[in-house]
């Protein structure tokens, strides 16, 4: 069992220990940087975050959309755009924010606080641009981040912002947070608004003048995800009612919030009746086979036993899902196998397996169709569904082998459009 971002805590132990700390060090020989949407190849003489992509990748996929390097300003697919050009596009907003680091200074020197904030910056830039994210801006400990591109569907952008932020609250408040402890200081916390606008209430354009400009979203829905990054509690996700909506999330992952006399708190802009609500990224990270839940602590523990999925389109294309990356058109067949430590299962005479689909949101609730046993796969490796209704779902497989006392349940997070 071990910690997303294993080589981070150790090279920020470092830091906290004021160890002498090397030069540059990253996947390539400097870090490349993008500067109002062009990429540029600089080394710094200051330590740098491990490169964490292939580290996710091997757990959470490569979802659509995900970038291989980072860019900060213009988002490339506006790079052409000339000064006075408007266009329309969709955009999921998140804002970023790391509190709890002015404290360091009480502490540390200048120099190694730089260094600090420099490292959190730097591996929130690596995680969002994984998951497809566009840095349009650093402000002080945080970021401004869009989920868009033209080539992509609107939700996978969506779950491409929800699994990031997840991922950067899981590790900031329990692992990093665990760190800071153990040198006597207050941990930081993590901030995150989400918010979705729909392309015909997602203006692009550039503001300023020719030489001091900026080209970015105009949007009540880019201003709402501010608003909700402000109104977060510590290690908190916040998220607009679009969110919910176009993605249909089940009531699993999300919650209402309350306000400081422990009422209900719905709506984050009340003259336009716009619904909040709390992501429970806790909740939705069991989700995922290889989150351990232990002593009240979401760590990476690869499973014995898991499913692997495999999809197939109209086209006969085939091509492997991992776990809640990004969404999938309705549909598609889906081919469910179990896998024990990364191969095929066989089945031994020992064995009882069942298998049912938890299928959630309206639609699927309209049909009463929520849960379906697959009796014709009973005792089966191998089990085979279809996508159909708009949300997440999950598929259960249930491993009963009379010599072990616990059964193994693997469950595997799918989401449809």
């Amino acid at each position: 069992m071990k910690p997303i971002y294993d080589e981070f805590l150790s090279r920020f132990s470092d830091i906290l220990e004021r160890k002498p700390l090397q030069k540059t060090f990253s996947a390539e020989a400097g870090i490349e940087k993008g500067i109002n949407g062009t990429i540029l190849n600089e080394t710094r003489d200051s330590q740098l975050v491990p490169a964490t992509n292939n580290q996710l990748a091997t757990w959470f996929g490569v979802p659509d959309g995900a970038k291989t390097m980072p860019t900060i300003g213009t988002h490339p697919n506006f790079k052409d755009m000339a000064f006075g050009e408007k266009r329309y596009q969709y955009c999921a907003s998140m804002f970023i924010d790391i509190k709890g680091s002015t404290n360091l200074a009480l502490s540390y020197s200048l120099e190694q606080v730089r260094m600090m904030k420099d490292a959190i910056l730097s591996l929130c830039i690596q995680t969002v641009t994984l998951f497809g994210g566009h840095v349009q801006r650093l402000q002080g400990d945080g970021m401004y981040v869009q989920f868009t591109d033209a080539n992509i569907p609107q939700s996978t952008m969506m779950v491409n912002a929800l699994n990031a932020a997840s991922v950067l609250c899981q590790f900031i408040s329990t692992s990093l947070a665990d760190l800071f402890e153990q040198h006597s200081l207050k941990p930081l916390r993590i901030k995150v608004g989400i918010d979705f606008a729909e392309e015909s209430k997602c203006l692009w354009s550039h503001y300023g003048v020719p030489g001091c400009n900026e080209l970015t979203a105009t949007s009540l829905h880019v201003d709402l995800a501010a608003k909700l990054q402000a109104r977060c509690s510590s290690n908190e996700i916040r998220i607009g009612q679009y969110v919910k909506e176009f993605l249909d999330l089940p009531i699993d992952f999300v919650k209402i919030p309350k306000t400081t006399e422990g009422k209900d708190d719905y709506y984050i802009k009340s003259a336009v009746n716009y619904r909040q609500y709390v992501f429970d990224w806790q909740s939705y990270l069991k989700m995922f086979s290889f989150v351990h839940n232990g002593d009240n602590r979401l760590e990476i523990e690869e499973p014995e036993f898991a499913l692997a999925c495999e999809v197939s389109d109209i086209s006969g294309r085939k091509y492997h899902y991992y776990q809640n990356n990004g969404t999938l058109p309705k549909g598609l067949k889906l081919t469910f196998t179990i896998m024990r430590k990364g191969s095929i299962y066989s089945k031994t005479p020992y064995d009882e397996i069942t298998w049912r689909i938890v299928n959630r949101g309206n639609e699927a609730s309209r049909d009463n169709h929520l849960v379906e046993v697959l009796e014709e796969y009973k005792n089966c490796t191998v089990a085979i569904a279809n996508t159909a209704y708009l949300g997440h779902h999950y598929i259960e497989c249930v491993l009963r082998r009379s010599y072990e006392k616990s059964n193994r349940k693997m469950q595997f997070g799918v989401y449809v459009r």
